[in-house]
């Protein structure tokens, strides 16, 4: 293990070019004032979240994660650090302890076969000091998407270029071993995009039994048993998998807290569509699909990501084109959604986003733009509201969140 060097906390202030003449100022960053009442929504007192933000490097002045410290009770963001030495981590999973990162390098070899790996990090929460682990290959082209079981035992890997998901087992102190094994999915579909699979995400079930991969390729999200003693992830012909309609191009998918419900945003016809999943059958056929656009707009779109508020009411999905969230409040009975309108991403291509754990704020990742934007989430209406805060990140497209103890005795700037 070696601790990185060039993850240093910051001065009260400097600043360093990107993209051309802008400057992204390293300093605190804080909301206009509102009212006590405005800013809880009647919750209680969040923690401090460490945000970190995975990034594009290639063709870009970004040099890797940005970190960032975020007080919600002040709305006051402030940097931390940058982990550099790594290309293209593009996304991030967190370990149930909240004190390992997993982050891939999406890169693509010669073959399907070539070309990935995941680092493994760990965090000091209470200084912030960033500790690498290890690297390995993922024995396969273009990783995109990565998660932690619960129980803390594998990490799963989804592979667009390659069509395939991987899985690693965790070492006790969280580094990673080699691949224990990789799935080739099958098929294609109608889409130009959809001459083979590619495979966009891997989720693991709430109970921890089964992992859903989503194929953008072939129209599908393929149910898999986990073999907890080997890390493999197996066929299962007992559960059905999600079939989507032809040309959906499901890329990722959101869990209902509460109820039995699945969820996944389709990149292709920029749709959203709702399953019932039980793990004695199943996923049932798909129950609805419903538009992330408005009816008035005919230009090219996207999606890319979706969540939940951890209250269940209310969903959002990003377009890229349209450059805004869709938000749609959900039927707990029928699982249903409803579409409440549209919130602009105040940025272009919104790739990613992340809620915070007490559903209060809203992170937006805007890849083209450089930006992040804020929102604050009305717990009665599920409404956005933007936040004035200019953060820009060089090709930002992922975020997560880590709970850190409350920093005291900190002032805005």
């Amino acid at each position: 293990m070696r601790s990185i060097p060039c993850l240093q906390r910051p001065k009260s202030t400097y600043f360093f070019a990107v993209l051309g003449l802008s400057l992204w100022f390293l300093s605190p960053l804080s909301a206009q004032k509102t009212t006590s009442s405005q800013m809880t929504q009647s919750r209680q007192t969040p923690q401090d979240q460490l945000v970190l933000i995975g990034t594009y490097t290639d063709k870009s002045t970004s040099e890797g994660i940005y970190l960032f410290r975020f007080q919600p009770t002040t709305e006051v963001l402030t940097p931390v650090g940058i982990i550099r030495d790594i290309t293209n981590p593009a996304f991030i999973a967190i370990h149930p302890n909240n004190q390992t990162i997993y982050t891939l390098s999406e890169v693509n070899g010669s073959t399907d076969h070539q070309g990935g790996s995941v680092s493994a990090y760990q965090i000091n929460r209470e200084s912030l000091e960033i500790t690498f682990l290890n690297k390995v290959s993922t024995g396969c082209a273009g990783p995109c998407h990565l998660t932690v079981d619960k129980e803390r035992q594998n990490l799963f890997v989804a592979h667009y270029t390659g069509g395939a998901v991987s899985s690693h087992s965790l070492l006790e102190d969280g580094r990673l071993s080699e691949t224990r094994s990789i799935i080739h999915l099958e098929g294609s579909g109608p889409h130009p995009r959809q001459k083979k699979p590619h495979t966009h995400s891997v989720n693991i079930t709430p109970s921890n039994h089964f992992a859903l991969v989503a194929d953008l390729g072939i129209d599908r999200v393929v149910v898999y048993d986990r073999d907890t003693s080997t890390g493999h992830l197996r066929t299962t012909e007992s559960l059905s998998d999600a079939i989507l309609h032809p040309g959906a191009g499901p890329r990722h998918l959101a869990f209902h807290p509460s109820r039995p419900f699945v969820y996944t945003i389709n990149e292709l016809d920029s749709t959203i569509s709702l399953f019932s999943f039980d793990e004695v059958s199943g996923f049932s056929t798909e129950k609805q699909t419903i538009s992330t656009l408005p009816v008035d707009f005919d230009g090219n779109n996207a999606t890319a990501e979706i969540k939940i508020s951890p209250s269940g009411n209310f969903l959002y999905g990003s377009n890229r084109g349209h450059d805004s969230l869709a938000i749609y409040s959900i039927n707990t009975e029928t699982g249903m959604l409803t579409l409440l309108g549209h919130q602009s991403s105040g940025g272009q291509n919104p790739r990613n986003f992340e809620i915070d754990p007490t559903g209060t704020y809203l992170f937006v990742a805007n890849q083209n733009s450089n930006d992040i934007s804020i929102f604050r989430i009305s717990s009665a209406s599920g409404e956005l509201t933007p936040l004035a805060i200019d953060l820009q990140v060089p090709r930002p497209v992922c975020i997560k969140m880590i709970p850190i103890p409350i920093q005291k005795n900190s002032s805005a700037k």
